[in-house]
């Protein structure tokens, strides 16, 4: 699955009121449900939010926050939806202590998988009403079981999750329409008014149906609606090929032949990070002045230099712009590589751990600015855009240098071990380039 994300244009005081008012709403029937749903007693309704939308129904519930019917039902199943994946999270982390748990036998661990596998038995285990199983295990032992589970679901459990800001909400199919009219695209949303509909101009065109999300961009006042959507075959791989990829700075890749693709990366990079660092420097002297003013009583220049001069808006609107150009090379370097070479096996290095650079400051400032979890990202993504053939799993591990462009020239950083995960059962070996 992938989400497809469509911008709107601007738009006037009287639409952002009317969208910011339906987020408000939206968002704080989601939290109320969300504290609701957190206590033990109400875990097993986590089944699904069908059986409590439907007992809301015939109480005939009204939304306190001002919702219309499809608009707090859309909240409760999205409430139920988030602490599921809460759940089902923590139940990813909890496997691996039972199985690895000397002291539980093989009936114990089958009983804690066996309450981990229904809300219902979740519920009453944690209400101290251990389930009883319907295969051999004595009373003691499945206690006994049902105390550790109870322990490691304490200790790993975490606070619950709350909606502390109004970014965005849902709505179905049933809750907008979409229009063209003089050759524009627009999208009408159920608003908080009975029978009456926000519409919101759209940038571009495109097919647009099922449930969407609408996401608030408070810094250009528009929306971003968004979607998701299959992954489309977009090229096909070419039997028994495969190439290494060795991520770099300067461009954002190079494959085995030494070909680079992206180039231009770490120019971006640096501009940003060089822009990053002179506008830090200088908003830390006007903190200094806006503190020295304070402390001498002058309030009213104090108030002025952080109201006009220390805000963020500029400084996010450089950062999203330098980001967005960043994301646009990396995708176009991939877009290149599958459009000439199309390889069946990508070998990349595993980008997903923290690195860390004992260079100069300059140096390392660049450094941090590199986009590692974009990179990464798209490149498991153009991966399922085609058709891999793969069979079995081969894990490899390769020593190699990074290079980063630094002000005084190119400069070799400390060697990295890498993690490199391929898949091939017809070539007989890969080299990676030293």
């Amino acid at each position: 699955m992938r989400t497809i994300k469509r911008h709107s244009r601007e738009l006037n005081k009287g639409k952002w009121e009317t969208i910011v008012a339906i987020a408000d709403a939206y968002a704080s029937e989601k939290d109320k449900w969300l504290v609701e749903l957190s206590y033990a007693k109400q875990t097993g309704k986590l089944r699904s939010h069908r059986i409590l939308r439907d007992c809301l129904v015939k109480q005939q519930y009204t939304s306190p926050s001002g919702l219309q019917a499809r608009q707090w039902k859309q909240a409760l199943k999205d409430s139920v939806e988030t602490l599921d994946k809460n759940w089902q999270a923590l139940f990813v982390e909890l496997k691996p202590l039972i199985m690895g748990n000397k002291n539980l036998s093989e009936e114990q661990k089958h009983y804690c998988f066996w309450v981990l596998g229904s809300y219902e038995r979740l519920q009453s285990l944690i209400l101290r009403a251990y389930p009883v199983p319907d295969f051999p295990i004595t009373s003691l032992a499945f206690r006994k079981a049902g105390n550790y589970l109870n322990r490691i679901i304490r200790r790993h459990k975490g606070n619950a999750p709350r909606v502390k800001k109004a970014r965005s909400f849902c709505v179905d199919a049933n809750m907008y329409c979409v229009s063209d009219i003089d050759g524009a695209q627009y999208i009408e949303i159920m608003t908080l008014a009975k029978g009456k509909r926000v519409t919101v101009p759209l940038v571009g065109k495109g097919k647009i149906s099922g449930n969407l999300r609408i996401v608030l961009n408070r810094e250009k006042q528009a929306i971003e609606v968004h979607e998701t959507a299959e992954v489309c075959q977009r090229w096909t791989a070419k039997p028994g090929t495969a190439e290494a990829l060795d991520f770099g700075y300067t461009e954002v890749f190079t494959d085995t032949e030494g070909k680079q693709y992206g180039e231009g990366l770490g120019k971006i990079i640096s501009d940003f990070s060089d822009k990053l660092n002179h506008t830090g420097k200088a908003r830390n002297r006007l903190h200094a002045l806006e503190k020295k003013y304070r402390e001498e009583g002058k309030v009213y220049k104090a108030n002025n230099i952080r109201e006009y001069n220390l805000g963020y808006q500029k400084k996010d609107k450089v950062r999203h712009k330098a980001q967005a150009a960043l994301a646009s090379k990396v995708n176009n370097g991939f877009n290149a590589l599958y459009a000439e070479k199309a390889p069946a096996i990508p070998i990349t290095e595993n980008l997903r751990h923290v690195f860390t650079f004992d260079r100069p400051k300059g140096v390392n400032r660049k450094l941090s600015s590199w986009i590692k979890g974009t990179i990464q990202d798209r490149a498991e993504f153009k991966a399922l855009e085609g058709v891999p053939f793969i069979s079995r799993s081969t894990r490899l591990t390769a020593v190699k240098r990074v290079t980063v462009a630094a002000s005084s020239g190119i400069r070799t950083a400390r060697v990295i071990r890498l993690s490199v995960c391929f898949v091939d059962t017809r070539l007989e070996a890969i080299r990676l380039p030293q």
